[in-house]
């Protein structure tokens, strides 16, 4: 290798990991500056040279697959990574569902805020410049205003975060609550509070210290989602994380040292079968309860609960056209088994 760079191996295979060859692999720097580029060969191979001692994103694409990322750290010396992609379900028929419809309006993922025309630096702005409505929905009344009461980072409530950049943050909410003239003296007929003026600090805190950039997935439920009542996940922001980037309260996101392995319990199999042929069910969603993080069911109808943490999860699973099911599952050193369920279609 050139003097001074560092020799970086990808490798992109599939779920089974099978190479991924004619793959556009590159390397990005920040939210979407792109240093270098490649297609994988024959193996699902390609390499860059590149400069030392910075933090760097990996993202692969491919027609048919979803497009995946990871971040990682480069040292003076050659290193190697895997990158997985997972081959999208094919696409359904169009069909009207509110439910559905309103969850996907407060979604944004990965590729819009690489995308954004207008600069975002952190999740509070990747919210207000690319899905207002998570900080602006509907009252329903001035008891249940439905505004973001609280935050999940990669399936785990952040509770009482303290406030990073606590004055910047200040000065946003107080201007925003006093472009809605708020008057907490006339609580009888108050003028309801929206948009950002409507978010806790607690909130906006732990959304101010993730990078943009470290964003896989941001998902919102309102005061109208009942997914699971008990689990009190309403009026809540869940961010997802990149492959490869990790969360703490009161520092923020933050590139992982080295990669951390996963047990065989972390790494466990659900399979989705039709219950009348038998066929294994692609593009079926599974969901935890509690984070409302979820996946899809590759091909195979097959996927891992990784992004589930130790304990006991109960899981929905949906599909157009099935019964949804609702299931408990186990994750634990005893429980690695791989895990048959069916569905039942709808009559």
């Amino acid at each position: 290798s050139a003097l001074g760079q560092s020799v970086v191996r990808v490798r992109v295979v599939d779920s089974a990991e099978a190479p991924i060859p004619d793959a556009d692999v590159s390397i990005v720097r920040g939210r979407s500056e792109t240093i270098a580029h490649a297609t994988s060969n024959a193996l699902g191979e390609a390499s860059f040279s590149i400069s030392p001692g910075t933090e760097y994103q990996l993202v692969a694409r491919r027609l048919g697959f979803t497009r995946s990322s990871r971040f990682f750290s480069t040292t003076a010396e050659a290193m190697a990574i895997v990158i997985r992609l997972a081959r999208k379900a094919a696409p359904l028929d169009a069909v009207s569902v509110t439910e559905y419809s309103r969850r996907a309006a407060y979604r944004v993922g990965a590729d819009a805020i690489a995308e954004s025309p207008r600069p975002v630096e952190d999740g509070v702005d990747v919210i207000t410049k690319l899905r207002p409505l998570i900080f602006d929905p509907t009252p329903r009344s001035k008891f249940n205003p439905c505004y973001a009461e609280n935050v999940w980072v990669n399936g785990k409530r952040v509770r009482f975060a303290p406030a990073n950049d606590r004055i910047a943050l200040e000065k946003r909410h107080a201007a925003a609550v006093q472009r809605g003239a708020f008057n907490s003296a006339a609580f009888r007929t108050p003028p309801p509070l929206n948009g950002i003026a409507s978010v806790p600090l607690s909130v906006l805190s732990v959304l101010a210290s993730i990078r943009a950039e470290h964003i896989e997935e941001i998902n919102y439920t309102d005061c109208e989602d009942k997914l699971d009542e008990g689990t009190r996940t309403s009026n809540s922001v869940f961010v997802t994380l990149k492959t490869g980037v990790g969360f703490e309260a009161g520092t923020g996101s933050y590139v992982l040292a080295q990669d951390v392995a996963l047990a065989a319990n972390r790494q466990r199999i659900v399979g989705v079968f039709d219950e009348r042929s038998g066929a294994a069910i692609s593009g079926v969603e599974v969901a935890d309860s509690a984070s409302h993080t979820s996946v899809m069911t590759t091909e195979t109808g097959t996927v891992t609960l990784a992004f589930l943490t130790d304990g006991s999860h109960v899981m929905w699973l949906r599909k157009q056209g099935y019964v949804q099911l609702r299931v408990l599952v186990e994750i634990s050193e005893r429980d690695s088994l791989p895990v048959t369920l069916t569905l039942s279609p709808q009559h």
